[in-house]
C-alpha cells in the first residue's frame, strides 16, 4: 500500500491511498488538476473520493472531483 500526500496543511488536503494499482481519494481540498498529474492521467485507477470532514481545506474542490468522475 501507498500514501502519496497532495497537501496537507490549511490551504488545502488531499491523499492518495494506492493498492493493486487501483487509488482511493481522501479529501479533496487540492486542484483536482493536482490529482490528474500525481495520477498521470489515469483517472480509471480512482475507486472513490472520501471526504472526512466539512471544512474547506478538506473539500474546497469536491464539486470538481464530482464534475470528472467516469
Amino acid at each position: 500500500m501507498k500514501l502519496t500526500v497532495l497537501g496537507s496543511s490549511s490551504k488545502g488536503n488531499c491523499y492518495l491511498l494506492e493498492y493493486k494499482n487501483k487509488v482511493l481519494i481522501l479529501d479533496a481540498g487540492v486542484k483536482f488538476k493536482e490529482v490528474q498529474k500525481a495520477l498521470n492521467f489515469k483517472l480509471d485507477k480512482v475507486v472513490g473520493v472520501l471526504v472526512t470532514h466539512e471544512h474547506m481545506d478538506h473539500l474546497k474542490y469536491a464539486a470538481d472531483f464530482a464534475a470528472n468522475r467516469n
